[in-house]
């Protein structure tokens, strides 16, 4: 996902997506991503470098509160041209159990992202 960007470390990513093609260069995709620990007593931690939560989160687990959270990525793109390429996210992260007592609390987060992409 855009937003919570795990590390690829103790945790089951379930991912379903679906997009359409209203018109010829417009793309329009939502994507939905339930993370999961694989270990109850590990820790998981988002990629701080990559993440756009804006910090670093590490989520111990406790018992049986291993469910981290669920994302939800809505995309619209459009083809400028085969090598260029804008598009418009909005994400939301909805944490869950795992959150209750880590650092940063378990407060929806959001975000709003702009891209542009260039090949070369």
């Amino acid at each position: 996902g855009y937003l919570f960007c795990p590390l690829i470390s103790n945790i089951h990513i379930f991912n379903v997506g679906a997009s359409i093609k209203p018109a010829q260069n417009v793309t329009l995709a939502l994507q939905g991503y339930y993370y999961m620990m694989a270990d109850e007593g590990s820790r998981v931690s988002s990629d701080s470098i990559q993440s756009e939560i804006g910090r670093d989160f590490r989520i111990y687990g406790y018992g049986e509160k291993c469910e981290i959270g669920w994302e939800f990525d809505g995309i619209l793109g459009y083809d400028y041209s085969k090598d260029v390429r804008f598009q418009a996210v909005y994400a939301v992260f909805l944490p869950e159990r795992a959150f209750k007592y880590s650092y940063g609390g378990n407060q929806p987060q959001h975000m709003i992202r702009g891209e542009v992409n260039v090949k070369f």
